[in-house]
């Protein structure tokens, strides 16, 4: 077959993905011929490029798959937190704001703004940072969730709050925090 095609000599050059033969690059000659350590050495060495612009091309497809997935997974969290309608905050076992969520900024001692990265201290009366603190510290040495209700002034009125404080990282808890004042206790009219 080679020779109707006026093919006399062949180099079948092999490369791989991953370490795995996947396939050869073919070079057809017209003359018959021997090739030499030289040339052999050569397309040895195209063979390990292939092979390895083959790997790259793997990873970047890998790369690209795993950031697809990634945004997916963020834009789900954000639609998840902008879909509750309590105040969520992020804090370090120190009180530090590092993060805050909102949606009805009313209930905030100050605006989102000024409460990140400062501590719950600075916003809440001694007895209840001191309560929350405990709690955050409990979360974290317990890897448990803790709860904490409160009562604090806002505006013109007092507003009931429940807390819960769920351990995130080794340093930081997630902070779940409900107004509670419009509930009624449970069995009463």
């Amino acid at each position: 077959e080679m020779r109707k095609r006026g093919f006399r000599s062949v180099a079948a050059v092999p490369f791989q993905l991953d370490g795995a033969p996947v396939g050869t690059l073919n070079l057809y000659s017209s003359e018959s011929r021997d090739f030499s350590d030289e040339e052999l050495d050569l397309l040895k060495r195209i063979g390990r490029t292939l092979s390895f612009a083959l790997d790259c091309l793997e990873v970047e497809q890998s790369r690209r798959r795993a950031e697809t997935a990634l945004q997916r997974s963020e834009a789900h969290n954000r639609a998840f937190i902008h879909a509750i309608p309590d105040l969520i905050f992020i804090n370090r076992r120190d009180g530090e704001y590092l993060a805050v969520h909102a949606p009805a900024p009313a209930l905030l001692a100050a605006p989102p703004a000024a409460i990140l990265h400062r501590r719950l201290g600075e916003f809440l009366p001694k007895p209840v940072a001191e309560r929350c603190l405990a709690a955050i510290a409990a979360a974290l040495d317990s890897r448990a969730l803790q709860k904490v209700t409160y009562v604090l002034p806002l505006g013109d009125q007092k507003r009931r709050f429940e807390a819960r404080i769920a351990p995130c990282t080794p340093d930081t808890v997630l902070t779940i925090v409900r107004d509670i004042t419009d509930l009624k206790p449970v069995g009463k009219p």
